[in-house]
């Protein structure tokens, strides 16, 4: 997929995936490379705000949420924000 001039419809439909504290096992950061990865200090604050408290433990590098499932797979590389 790439830019174009051109506008086109798509068949592709919107599914919104969810992730609440209840169903879900904490999760967990991983490095770029996926060389490390780690669980320990992720908690959700609230039902809409997961963090991870342990960052000074970890070398200096880029980290990533590492998310279920429903989340992962071919997915467009954006949705404009439903409003």
């Amino acid at each position: 997929m790439g830019v174009s001039r051109h506008c086109a419809s798509s068949a592709w439909s919107r599914h919104q995936v969810t992730l609440t504290a209840e169903e879900s096992p904490p999760l967990s950061l991983a490095n770029l490379a996926g060389t490390r990865t780690v669980g320990e200090g992720t908690r959700f604050s609230s039902p809409r705000e997961l963090l991870f408290t342990a960052f000074h433990t970890l070398p200096r590098d880029v980290y990533y949420w590492v998310l279920p499932a429903p989340f992962t797979g071919d997915k467009p590389h954006h949705i404009p924000p439903h409003r």
